[in-house]
């Protein structure tokens, strides 16, 4: 168990420092469970059109930065499996939960699988 936690670590450091909003991604696999984007709320109905605009530009951000987390989680996956080795790739397959976790690349899946 210590070197899975070692490892999990040293995963969390890599992909924090080398991963497009690493951060997020980081998070996820220190806490077994997705990063929470909030969402960000409506613009006033009395909003001006630069509080509209600026509201807009966060917004495509926003929608940005979850797609980038999305991409991340599918290339954790291979990084993840790449690392594995084919005993536990073997091990792994034999989980029920293996099929939705590769035909997805869910890498939060895989490590809670791992």
């Amino acid at each position: 168990m210590h070197q899975f936690s070692e490892t999990i670590k040293a995963i969390a450091d890599y992909v924090g420092q080398e991963y497009t909003h690493g951060g997020d991604i980081r998070y996820m696999i220190k806490n077994f469970e997705d990063f929470n984007f909030i969402h960000l709320a409506d613009p006033q109905a009395n909003a001006g059109q630069l509080e509209i605009e600026s509201w807009k530009k966060e917004l495509n951000l926003f929608w940005k930065r979850r797609g980038t987390y999305m991409d991340n989680k599918m290339k954790l996956y291979s990084l993840i499996w790449g690392q594995s080795s084919k005993t536990t790739q073997s091990k792994v397959e034999t989980h029920h939960h293996f099929s939705q976790c590769k035909g997805s690349y869910d890498s939060l899946l895989l490590l809670k699988i791992l």
